[in-house]
């Protein structure tokens, strides 16, 4: 988007390892290994699934054409380099950082030697970015990205731990004015904080399934299904009892839920469950006494294979900010009266406004009103 790619728009939100989010089965769907990162692109023909960070960036520069060189010894170069980082990365989080941080048995061996290859590692980056700006030379690529985050994060400090002091860090000269730079750049700065840059890209959600139209498992998998063999890649899958008073209970949703990512999985389609809560529309009492409930099924839905929550029916400024806070999912908010500007709704963390049926209304309206003035 920075180069100025437009077609590259994109969803993009948070996964917590912390919290095991990638063993959801919505994410499982995406990277069976469970591993971060994970891209669908559904620009292209058929949605296309991409995992491995390798992988992604080769893909994204081979579509788009950037990032990349185009002549063979060039272009040769940048994925040798790419597959360098690929191949030798793990040696510095599951050899180094694990035994030196993370393993209850403190190991010297282990930490001699994962220590000694890390420090190679950061050798060999140092000696090629003499006299470079960048790994391939004046040309930022996708060799760049891919290295920053593993050797730039190191030299700049962010690991959680005392990694740059006792490696000395400091001695690779090279390597951390490269990292010095590339934190500087707008488009680096933008990727360290997804959480607020979240969005939808070209997908064909479906206008609200009335709950899959029945009751029954069952019939629901089998609803779905139909829809996905109509081309449908995204639905809202609202918690409104299916011809009857009230919500479904939590844990209830979220087996209809399962039940829909399965059948999706069965298609081997990655479905977008857009899970929408009913909770704020229509209700008597004060929003915010919901917004723990609200809560609540946004993490059970998320457990069970949402991609995102929809809220319709909430404006309040403050609780939107609460939800986009303490929900993984990318929220959805409904504009209505009192909805703050979409300009807020983003600096709140919201990813999808939808309109419902307010610009048929206003049309409407707008028609009726000219209609009186031609008759009268």
């Amino acid at each position: 988007m920075a180069a100025g790619v437009n077609e590259a728009d994109y969803d993009a939100w948070l996964i917590d390892i912390y919290k095991g989010d990638q063993f959801g089965s919505g994410f499982v769907d995406l990277n069976p290994n469970s591993k971060i990162p994970a891209l669908i692109d559904y620009g292209a023909d058929k949605p296309v699934r991409i995992f491995e960070s390798g992988a992604i960036l080769l893909y994204l520069a081979e579509k788009f054409g950037r990032f990349i060189p185009l002549d063979v010894v060039g272009r040769m170069e940048c994925m040798s380099w790419l597959f360098w980082q690929v191949g030798s990365a793990p040696y510095l989080g599951g050899g180094f950082a694990h035994f030196y941080h993370y393993a209850s048995v403190k190991l010297e061996y282990a930490i001699d030697r994962f220590t000694m290859e890390a420090k190679r590692q950061l050798h060999v980056v140092d000696q090629r970015l003499a006299g470079r700006p960048f790994i391939l030379g004046k040309d930022y690529s996708i060799a760049d990205i891919a290295s920053f985050p593993w050797y730039g994060g190191l030299m700049l400090g962010w690991w959680p731990f005392d990694a740059a002091e006792f490696l000395s860090v400091h001695e690779y000269s090279n390597v951390l004015r490269w990292a010095e730079s590339l934190v500087e750049r707008p488009a680096v700065q933008r990727g360290r904080s997804p959480r607020r840059r979240r969005r939808y890209g070209r997908q064909a959600i479906v206008g609200g399934s009335r709950g899959g139209y029945s009751e029954d498992d069952g019939d629901l998998a089998t609803n779905i299904s139909r829809l996905l063999e109509l081309g449908v890649i995204g639905i809202n899958f609202e918690d409104r009892v299916v011809k009857g008073p009230g919500l479904y209970d939590i844990e209830r949703q979220a087996r209809r839920l399962v039940a829909i990512r399965k059948a999706a999985e069965q298609k081997r389609v990655g479905l977008f469950i857009n899970a929408r809560t009913d909770l704020f529309l229509g209700q008597s009492r004060d929003p915010a006494q919901s917004v723990g409930e609200a809560l609540e099924r946004a993490k059970a839905y998320a457990a069970a294979g949402a991609s995102g929550f929809f809220i319709p029916g909430l404006a309040n400024d403050a609780l939107i900010g609460r939800i986009c806070e303490g929900v993984t999912l990318p929220v959805n908010v409904m504009v209505m009266d009192g909805v703050p500007s979409n300009d807020r709704l983003s600096e709140l963390g919201v990813s999808r406004i939808s309109y419902g049926p307010i610009p048929y209304i206003s049309a409407m309206s707008a028609l009726q009103q000219e209609a009186k003035k031609v008759l009268s």
